[in-house]
């Protein structure tokens, strides 16, 4: 019996996309062909995802705050009197035994950690024609300047340092007004002793996985699910690892993952793209609910902006931050992470004009860069998990902002290449592979 032709269109989407990998795996083997790179290229943020995420609140007498998820774990250096930075400098460790020094480094407080999606910048990066660019997110929960300090001077060697510092925070991180609990529990613990006997290293490689499913059809369901099934076919068919790796060949789990309508990322795909710092949670910040739970603090009230000052011992850690990457030859960039309209009254507003000020008057006059990304569109409530964290759908508009901007001087591991959507596909040997599709289709 011959197929009804409401069969073959509903059919051809499959054929096309299996002539399209058939071609690009064929032309995989071609000479110069620089793909291997473990990222999907194509994903958005469209719809909602799902998942469990454990909550962490850092409560204070003055407001609620968010901070980055914190677990016990072997360690086989003395703790910093921080469950999450142990954590994430356990995670560097094993990431600088895997991967090498990092081409582009996170640094700041939990809203770094929880505010730029490393993966969305690497793939942003790889589009406009940066190819293989390796980036960690080393956010820390309650990280100041001195202690970003710390980190990049004291506890890091200069061959764990990587090509380019990308520093994520607000202005709370730079009042010296408040006390820096975080700092003060950091210099007095067995930890910072340790460091005049011997500085972390990097700890044995972990053999990498063999199944190019597991890193890449992971991420792309925790990125996109549910969305268009185009789509998704294209952040598969289009991911150079899905096409390169040998193992891919396994058309059972592929067409498996392209016939899913949409998809819903488990804890495991989360913990994935915690290997890089990042914390993705992925509830949406409501103001009617969330007010409901906590109370809404004026920002005139507000602990983090306590005896407001931006001279003293921040700005003192800044200047010597600005000065060692400058002796490092390691560009800086300082990102004012968003805000909601909400968070931003009357008080929080002038103090974030101060800061501003003071920051591009530093940066002009030290020489490194600022990009303020507190402003629309990045200010929606939902792309936030509390008036002032942002969740991994705001954390992946951050990265996106930060990857179109052409001025930053990003790190070249080479020529930047062709960018991805000019790039041709041998569509002869597609609309060959095509043809023998619908013959199937008739038998």
């Amino acid at each position: 019996m011959r197929p009804s032709p409401t069969l073959f269109l509903l059919l051809l989407p499959t054929l096309l996309a299996i002539a399209i990998v058939k071609s690009m795996q064929y032309g995989a083997s071609a000479p110069n062909r620089s793909l291997a790179v473990n990222l999907p290229l194509l994903s958005g943020i469209e719809g909602k995802f799902q998942a469990e995420v454990p909550e962490t609140l850092s409560h204070s007498v003055d407001h609620p705050t968010r901070s980055a998820p914190q677990q016990k774990s072997p360690l086989d250096y003395p703790s910093f009197n921080s469950d999450q930075f142990d954590q994430q400098l356990q995670r560097y460790r094993q990431y600088l035994a895997e991967q090498g020094r990092p081409d582009i480094l996170i640094v700041g407080s939990s809203r770094a950690a929880m505010g730029v999606d490393p993966l969305a910048l690497q793939r942003g990066l790889f589009i406009r024609g940066y190819p293989q660019l390796k980036i960690f997110n080393f956010g820390i929960n309650g990280a100041t300047a001195q202690v970003v300090d710390l980190l990049l001077r004291e506890i890091l060697t200069p061959d764990q340092l990587p090509n380019l510092i990308l520093w994520a925070d607000g202005v709370r991180a730079f009042n010296a007004g408040r006390p820096d609990f975080t700092y003060g529990k950091m210099v007095t613990s067995p930890g910072y002793r340790q460091l005049a006997v011997a500085p972390p290293k990097p700890l044995q490689a972990a053999p990498s996985p063999q199944n190019c499913l597991e890193t890449s059809s992971g991420y792309v369901a925790s990125q996109v699910a549910p969305r268009p099934l185009t789509a998704l076919w294209l952040s598969v068919l289009l991911n150079p690892q899905f096409v390169t790796n040998p193992s891919c060949s396994h058309w059972s789990q592929s067409l498996e993952l392209l016939t899913y309508n949409s998809i819903r990322a488990s804890q495991e795909d989360l913990k994935s793209l915690e290997r890089l710092g990042f914390y993705p949670v992925s509830e949406r910040f409501n103001p009617h609910i969330y007010y409901r739970k906590y109370p809404r603090v004026a920002g005139i009230y507000d602990g983090d902006y306590q005896d407001f000052n931006l001279w003293g011992e921040q700005m003192e850690a800044t200047a010597r931050i600005v000065r060692f990457v400058r002796q490092q030859q390691i560009p800086l960039i300082y990102v004012n992470l968003p805000l909601t309209r909400d968070y931003m009254d009357g008080a929080r507003s002038t103090y974030e004009r101060e800061f501003r000020q003071f920051i591009q008057e530093l940066a002009r006059t030290e020489g490194f860069i600022f990009r303020d990304l507190n402003r629309p569109p990045l200010v929606r409530n939902e792309y936030f998990l509390d008036p002032s964290h942002l969740n991994r759908f705001g954390a992946y508009a951050v990265a996106a902002d930060l990857a179109q901007d052409t001025t930053l001087p990003w790190p070249r591991l080479m020529k930047p290449e062709t960018p991805i959507g000019q790039r041709p596909l041998p569509w002869a040997l597609a609309l060959s592979q095509l043809h023998r599709g619908f013959k199937l289709i008739k038998l």
